[in-house]
């Protein structure tokens, strides 16, 4: 891991209470703020992340054939369950290079953790783990192309996965039954894309996301209820409040929105802006020889979640922070520094106390939170630069 240099200390104090402790290894987040604990695999980039319902155990996806099992209080792996790899016929099995777990999704009983596996064309697999014995329950798919999504509804009954249309005319999700691995439904639309999907709340409806246009689409009749397209650039993640009462959609363009899905109606837009003349960290190469449209925006939102509380949403960027936000005023708590690479993958334990951030550098931070007891009325400063602006 490279050094990094710590930036300047946000000034005002209203920002999120973050727990200081020893790290593991490695950086510390620009502002002098430390997650309490650094976990890495060496497995390449982090893809997702969820914590088991008790918050004791946190489930990571990586760049192998592996999927991680960890203890959050001993801060090391408890179990590896490693992957069955689909093999064609007539085909070798895949290279190391070629396999990613995708997806990893914990059930809210935390009966099962759910994987989505791609390993090149036409080997994905979606399985299911006994997480206490690392033993394989069922295989809901396999043989797929491109699996990037993996959910889980709130009663722990269906599991949603994005699969590829007949006749390649876009993708559709399935919706799986998990205790009999039977397929329970489809949900298609022409020339659909998925890049993302979540169940809201009250497991009736499910939320995705593809190109610039995100959908709520009806479990029961597995029609399409209402579309939100104010996206001018490529959705790349989502997230569905705890209440279910707002979705947060981040594109490629540094966009944030905020909206109602029993409407479709936009509530918030929330953009990400940036000082040029002090460009965010490891975005000076990429500025070189870019317009100007696109030295303000470094690479775009790259991973999401809600606070428990649902007054925040959590916002992962391409140019290595996050940044919390407030969804009544659209104000900004606090940016944390942490990773070396884009932030990839974020999670909040059930009981609202920890987040983690995963990034392309393979690293998990383990951080605290605490809502402060009013919302910010102005952006709090952005700690993620160096001290002299590079």
């Amino acid at each position: 891991m490279c050094a990094r240099t710590i930036g300047p200390r946000s000034r005002r104090g209203a920002g999120l209470a973050l727990a200081f402790g020893i790290a593991c290894c490695g950086l510390a987040s620009a502002g002098g703020q430390q997650p309490f604990a650094k976990l890495q695999a060496r497995a390449g980039q982090v893809a997702d992340l969820s914590f088991s319902p008790d918050g004791r155990l946190l489930a990571s996806g990586h760049d192998d054939d592996r999927l991680r099992i960890w203890s959050v209080a001993d801060k090391r792996i408890e179990r590896t369950i490693r992957v069955r790899v689909p093999v064609l016929s007539g085909s070798q099995r895949p290279t190391e290079t070629q396999q990613h777990i995708e997806a990893a999704s914990w059930s809210p009983g935390g009966e099962f953790v759910a994987s989505g596996f791609s390993a090149g064309f036409g080997r994905g697999a979606v399985q299911l783990w006994d997480p206490t014995t690392g033993k394989e329950l069922r295989t809901l798919a396999e043989n797929v192309h491109n699996v990037r999504v993996v959910a889980v509804s709130p009663d722990g009954r269906l599991v949603a996965v994005n699969l590829r249309g007949p006749e390649h005319e876009g993708q559709m999700i399935a919706l799986f039954d998990a205790q009999t691995g039977e397929t329970a439904g489809r949900l298609r639309a022409e020339r659909l894309a998925v890049t993302a999907a979540d169940f809201l709340s009250d497991g009736r409806r499910l939320v995705s996301a593809g190109g610039t246009k995100a959908h709520v689409w009806d479990l029961e009749s597995h029609k399409l209820l209402c579309t939100f397209d104010k996206h001018k650039s490529a959705i790349t993640c989502l997230a569905a409040s705890p209440d279910g009462a707002l979705v947060a959609t981040g594109d490629a363009r540094d966009v944030l929105h905020l909206w109602n899905p029993d409407s479709a109606v936009g509530v918030r837009e929330i953009e990400m802006k940036y000082d040029l003349s002090r460009p965010p960290r490891g975005s000076r190469e990429r500025m070189r020889g870019a317009g100007a449209d696109d030295a303000k925006r470094p690479g775009g939102v790259s991973a999401l979640t809600f606070s428990r509380s649902g007054r925040t949403v959590l916002a992962g960027y391409v140019d290595r922070g996050i940044r919390l936000w407030s969804t009544k005023t659209g104000k900004r708590w606090e940016s944390l520094f942490g990773h070396a690479d884009r932030v990839t993958a974020l999670a909040v334990t059930p009981d609202g106390g920890t987040l983690a951030s995963g990034g392309r550098d393979g690293m998990i931070a383990l951080w605290k939170l605490n809502e402060p007891a009013t919302d910010p009325t102005v952006d709090e400063d952005d700690a993620g630069r160096d001290e002299d602006g590079k």
